[in-house]
């Protein structure tokens, strides 16, 4: 069946409808009110569901609300057992308000419409493998006229069923031709009954309705309807506007093919909603709130603005649609940028995301868990008090990305960072040295600096990213030295040092420092967890008035290396010294004194015998 077949005849149909207008009588009062004005008023979400069991065997026509009054090879049969609807191209034509139409819902689902979220599904199986290549049905989302709004073709082939879909492309204006593109979604096998699953969006504006197509379970295809044929094509000129649909239609179309048994349709559902997506304007911008958590990015270019409304749950950006191939786990994405209250992301353009596993291209925005929900070592003698923990990327699979991307965490600058993986904590010590730290990061690496009052990592992974404090307090422990404590918060023995002249006994003398002193071990940015080496302190500007490489005044005024130093016979004598043998000296005081006192002892003893 050629493409020009689908197109061919849409105009004596269309000239033929007309947009019903429905009223409702309200009460007593004889208050007549247009149904499309009560629809915007609230959501009135319907399904509907045949198994066809209780039909009785013959036409459909007129059971439970079905409809087939043309002359077609259509009929209720028994299935094994069971009914079932079967249905051929055994007799075509190209009309369209004869032919096979189900039970439709009682409300709609359109622009216009309260619901705006169509599904329909049902299971299909050949009813007769030995028919010929060619031999043909397709579904569609209808309103009952033959006014399609998608489009599912289902075809025998040798190596099995041949799934198609249909979806137009028209950019306006008005008067223009539209394009209508077939795609071959799927191969199914003639031996099994398979399930159909066809969601659609109808999203208010043009170009940005979202039809997936699932097939077993499994999204195998996202496109767009058909509403800009109706929008903009001249075929159109009778309604030119998108049509709405509360029902499916079945039928057969092009070249008969007389004897074929064709196919067996059974568990046909339908329903309608309001949808949870939403879309960027011609602009690239949208808002996401707890009815539309959502945003489904159409365009491989076109930069978008995702702002995230206080309270949302589970809001997130769905890349699927730019999927080469919906089962794939990596995407290229355009320029993003998602603003919460909490923190906001850049990506950047061209940025591909790649999930370790499975993943339906979806990106939870940046979400604040609670400080319960992560754990940080802490060294002894310190406390920790977390900041903020915010989750981004995907709850089930790891997020990773070849381009470095910006997660701005608000409020929090001077604080330490960290992330969390599969549990297990790792703080982050690299000081971003540029405005754009891509050629300096490597495969799954961080970095950071203090941006004003917030706090910016650039990050090639997404997970749970923390902020904390350090406790600028340092409890002594018995066995601690200077250079033991130093190296237990990050810092060098000289920086140490210069943090706290008054500590040692007397002040000054840092050999001899007793449990339950107090140390200053600097502000919380100075501190870390590794022996990492700090990163650059220098002052150099970046593009965005950031003031790059540079850590807070502490940091910057005892800006050495956290390696041990290479160690003068003074400084190597601080490090050792205040244990002998690794005890503390007045340990070995008291036990020469009491080993001074029994060998006095013996010695006085063993003079007393000899005088005897």
């Amino acid at each position: 069946m050629s493409l020009s077949s689908i197109k061919g005849t849409l105009k004596q149909t269309l000239q033929k409808t007309v947009n019903l207008s429905l009223s409702v009588i309200i009460g007593a009062s004889g208050l007549a009110v247009a149904a499309p004005f009560l629809f915007s008023q609230s959501a009135m979400a319907d399904s509907n569901t045949t198994t066809f069991d209780s039909f009785n065997t013959g036409s459909v026509n007129g059971q439970n609300g079905w409809s087939a009054t043309g002359p077609y090879d259509e009929s209720i049969v028994d299935n094994s057992g069971n009914k079932a609807l079967r249905v051929s191209d055994s007799v075509t034509s190209g009309s369209f308000g004869d032919w096979v139409f189900a039970a439709p819902l009682a409300n709609s689902v359109g622009e216009n419409s309260a619901d705006n979220h169509f599904e329909m599904q049902f299971d299909i199986a050949a009813a007769g493998q030995s028919d010929p290549a060619g031999s043909h049905v397709s579904v569609s989302p209808d309103r009952g006229d033959g006014s399609r709004m998608s489009y599912l073709r289902f075809e025998y082939q040798a190596d099995g069923i041949h799934v198609f879909f249909d979806d137009v492309s028209d950019a306006g204006p008005i008067g223009t031709t539209a394009t209508f593109n077939e795609t071959d979604i799927a191969t199914m096998t003639k031996t099994a009954s398979h399930n159909i699953k066809l969601t659609m969006d109808t999203l208010t504006g043009p170009s940005n309705d979202i039809v997936n197509v699932y097939i077993d379970g499994s999204l195998v295809h996202t496109g767009t309807s058909w509403e800009n044929y109706y929008r903009y094509d001249s075929e159109a000129s009778a309604e030119q506007s998108p049509r709405p649909v509360d029902t499916m239609i079945i039928q057969a179309r092009g070249t008969a093919q007389p004897g074929d048994l064709g196919f067996l349709f059974d568990n046909v559902s339908l329903s309608s909603s309001v949808t949870t997506i939403t879309v960027p304007d011609s602009g690239g911008n949208t808002t996401v709130n707890n009815a539309t958590p959502t945003a489904v990015v159409t365009s491989p270019s076109q930069p978008v603005n995702v702002t995230v409304t206080n309270g949302t749950s589970n809001a997130g950006v769905d890349y699927s649609a730019l999927k080469a191939n919906p089962s794939d786990n990596f995407v290229q994405v355009p320029a993003t940028t998602i603003q919460t209250q909490s923190a906001n992301v850049q990506i950047q353009a061209g940025t591909t995301v790649t999930a370790s596993g499975s993943w339906n291209g979806v990106i939870i925005a940046p979400t604040v868990q609670t400080n319960a929900s992560v754990t940080i070592p802490t060294p002894s003698g310190t406390s920790t008090t977390i900041g903020t923990v915010i989750e981004v990327g995907s709850s089930s699979v790891s997020l990773t990305f070849d381009q470095a991307v910006r997660i701005l965490i608000a409020g929090q600058a001077g604080q330490l960072v960290g992330f969390v993986r599969n549990g297990v904590f790792t703080q982050i010590s690299t000081v971003c040295t540029a405005n754009d730290p891509s050629t300096q990061l490597s495969a799954n690496g961080d970095c950071y600096i203090n941006v004003g009052s917030d706090l910016v990592v650039w990050t090639k992974h997404f997970t749970q990213f923390v902020t904390y404090a350090r406790n600028n307090n340092y409890v002594v422990q018995p066995g601690d030295t200077f250079y033991i404590i130093a190296q237990k918060v990050g810092l060098t023995l000289a920086q140490l040092e210069a943090l706290n002249p008054q500590a040692g006994h007397p002040a000054g003398n840092f050999s001899l420092i007793l449990p339950g002193d107090i140390l200053n071990i600097g502000s919380a940015s100075a501190v870390s967890l590794t022996s990492a080496t700090k990163p650059s302190t220098s002052s150099s500007a970046g593009s965005n008035g950031e003031v790059l490489g540079t850590t807070t005044p502490v940091a910057k005024a005892l800006s050495t290396s956290t390696t041990k130093p290479a160690a003068t016979v003074a400084s190597a004598a601080k490090a050792s010294s205040g244990k002998i043998l690794g005890m503390q000296w007045y340990f070995w005081l008291v036990t020469l004194a009491i080993l001074a006192t029994a060998g006095y002892g013996i010695y006085r003893y063993a003079e007393g015998t000899e005088t005897k």
